[in-house]
């Protein structure tokens, strides 16, 4: 039996209540074709400091802070976009090309990393050591800035860019949470969870470096089809 296109298959998700809305569908098809058929766009909210990207990114990177700060402005809150160009990976450096080679491996090709991409840090602060941010800080990050976040962008994928990072999302996941047999290298074994009032599962997964230190282009390749394998094999 033939596959329904994904003109046919918006069509079924509009017909269906609450988790199912297109721009929120755990199908990836789904989501990226109902974000960019009305081209560019900004939702009325903003995000909180230190975050930005797709207001129904598919895939949530979750970092400790935001790093080394390109200019000495104030940091700027962007609001929440949908469409082409959601996410923007080009912060002035050399972080782009890998950053996106991620991203892009993991949804499949970069037009659904720029369209469907969140980038959430725990700290608002601009920070180059993650030692230097205490623990606490990054608990009170996940549960009051990033959590309630995940609830309204409702991701299929989340990636987790510390080991700290890691601890601190997993050791708050109730005991409904659990560990996925997954036949891929990974830095870690996959977490499944489901989001309060969310019809789907989402993924936790973890590259073996973070994205803007030393990642190995076959290892981004790895975290790639571990994700593909997830989506599919994880309801």
């Amino acid at each position: 039996m033939k596959a329904p296109g994904p003109a046919r298959l918006i069509a079924r998700v509009r017909r269906t209540k609450g988790d199912m809305a297109p721009l929120y569908s755990p199908n990836l098809t789904v989501r990226y074709r109902a974000s960019i058929v009305r081209g560019p766009r900004e939702t009325s909210r903003l995000w909180p400091p230190g975050c930005g990207g797709a207001a129904n990114a598919y895939l949530v990177l979750v970092g400790p802070s935001m790093g080394r700060q390109t200019d000495r402005r104030r940091p700027v809150r962007f609001r929440r976009n949908l469409g082409p160009n959601a996410m923007n990976l080009d912060w002035g450096d050399h972080r782009k090309a890998r950053w996106t080679r991620l991203c892009a491996a993991i949804l499949g090709d970069e037009d659904r990393a720029l369209a469907l991409t969140a980038l959430l840090n725990l700290d608002a602060r601009y920070s180059t050591r993650e030692g230097a941010i205490p623990d606490g800080v990054l608990q009170l990050g996940w549960r009051k800035r990033i959590r309630p976040l995940l609830r309204e962008v409702r991701p299929r994928i989340v990636c987790a860019l510390t080991n700290r990072v890691w601890d601190t999302i997993v050791s708050s996941l109730d005991g409904t949470a659990r560990e996925i047999d997954c036949p891929f290298d990974l830095a870690r074994r996959p977490m499944a969870f489901r989001l309060p009032g969310c019809g789907f599962t989402t993924i936790v997964v973890k590259p073996h470096n973070h994205p803007s230190r030393f990642l190995r282009n076959e290892e981004i390749a790895e975290l790639g089809r571990a994700c593909q394998w997830l989506i599919e094999e994880v309801a």
